[in-house]
């Protein structure tokens, strides 16, 4: 999932030459664009057990989404709500010196997307929103006040928490525990003077836990022993322990499997109302 797309052509090449000796190639991936372009013969695995087996041509690419999520695609119940009171104003903001002017206005209840390709300023304006970097010029307006957080701390307190990209080195404290990984942020709310509320800490992570699907033994599990996806929900589930005004994911499904993107999906959707 790291890979651009120059890199990943390069690899299904390097493949597909290795094909071409008579090699047997055992490739394990997620993402259905790899499958569809390399791939003889699938086969499915869910919770540990093979779901689903798919050698007839074509190959039945939707089966073997329906076979890695236990449900179709297509069975889903999204109910987007009118949209409430401005939150957030962008008024010709410039990233950097050779970027265009951003007007960009995001409401209470919306979910608003910003694509783009690597490089192209999505993370740099997701920093700039949380406090980690100055924008060039422009002006930025939270809950019609002007918004100029100097750290990630002043953000946090203004009501704006973010996501980050690249969970590995932004987000999860290796030697942490799904409790402390997701809680840390909040640590004061689950505190009475200097002693720790435990029993509240415990509480909020097994909610947390059984909200998004996390599949784990328990809260003390250490959050390496996770897998990709769960650990994206933990880093997920730790900004949304605390209501906000603005909530920034910045790529929150990068490397995350399709029931897991589906499950934080739902999440987030449930929060923005």
């Amino acid at each position: 999932s790291s890979l651009s797309a120059k890199e990943a052509d390069r690899l299904f090449k390097l493949l597909d030459r290795l094909r071409s000796t008579n090699v047997a190639i055992l490739y394990i991936s997620h993402r259905m664009s790899d499958i569809r372009q390399i791939a003889d013969k699938i086969i499915c695995m869910r919770d540990g057990c093979i779901s689903g087996i798919f050698t007839e041509k074509p190959l039945d690419y939707e089966g073997a989404v329906t076979s890695m999520i236990g449900h179709k695609m297509t069975e889903v119940n999204v109910t987007i709500p009118e949209k409430g009171v401005e939150i957030l104003n962008l008024s010709n903001l410039k990233l950097d010196q050779d970027s265009t002017n951003i007007d960009l206005k995001i409401h209470q209840n919306e979910v608003v997307a910003i694509t783009g390709l690597l490089g192209s300023g999505k993370t740099q304006l997701a920093s700039i929103l949380f406090g980690v970097q100055k924008q060039y010029s422009g002006s930025i307006h939270l809950n019609g006040k002007k918004y100029s957080p100097s750290n990630p701390l002043e953000a946090i307190k203004l009501g704006v928490h973010m996501s980050p990209k690249d969970r590995s080195s932004n987000a999860v404290i290796k030697d942490f525990d799904i409790e402390r990984n997701l809680t840390i942020p909040f640590l004061k709310r689950y505190s009475w003077l200097s002693l720790l509320k435990f029993n509240s800490l415990k509480n909020i992570t097994k909610e947390t836990i059984n909200d998004l699907g996390i599949i784990c033994q328990g809260e003390t599990d250490d959050i390496e022993t996770l897998s990709g996806g769960n650990q994206q929900k933990v880093v997920v589930g730790r900004w949304l322990l605390k209501s906000c005004s603005l909530l920034v994911l910045d790529e929150p499904f990068q490397g995350v499997d399709i029931k897991a993107r589906r499950d934080i999906g739902n999440y987030i959707r449930k929060t923005s109302i």
